[in-house]
């Protein structure tokens, strides 16, 4: 009996092991200011909250509105604080972007799409 309870839970965390948020490839595009390579992991409709102001953007448009951020304040360093664990409903993750000007609050919304998890809002504050 304790096998099978052993081969299940293994099947459990193999597939949680696929499925991870993509955090250190975020935190490397994120500090690097490449919008395209944050847009890689969202969905192709992706809601952006910026200071207040929010839209729902395809991946091109929301590439540059992620550029227009990173030319308003570039150079920042970027770092999660705050990982949260995959379900099967999705989960959030937050972070900080700090450049010498101003820091923001970045909270990223996932969904689970295939075997990924991908962000289905950005919200910077």
């Amino acid at each position: 009996m304790s096998y099978i309870y052993i081969f299940l839970m293994s099947l459990v965390g193999s597939w949680f092991s696929t499925a991870d948020i993509p955090h250190s490839e975020l935190e490397k595009a994120f500090s690097a200011n490449d919008s395209a390579k944050i847009i890689e992991y969202t969905k192709e409709k992706v809601l952006i909250t910026i200071d207040g102001t929010e839209g729902a953007y395809n991946q091109a448009q929301a590439k540059l509105i992620l550029k227009d951020f990173f030319t308003k304040y570039p150079n920042g360093s970027f770092s999660f604080i705050f990982k949260g664990k995959p379900s099967a409903s999705g989960t959030f993750s937050i972070g900080t972007y700090e450049t010498k000007a101003k820091s923001f609050r970045i909270t990223l919304h996932f969904k689970k799409s295939g075997n990924d998890f991908l962000a289905e809002s950005i919200n910077i504050e």
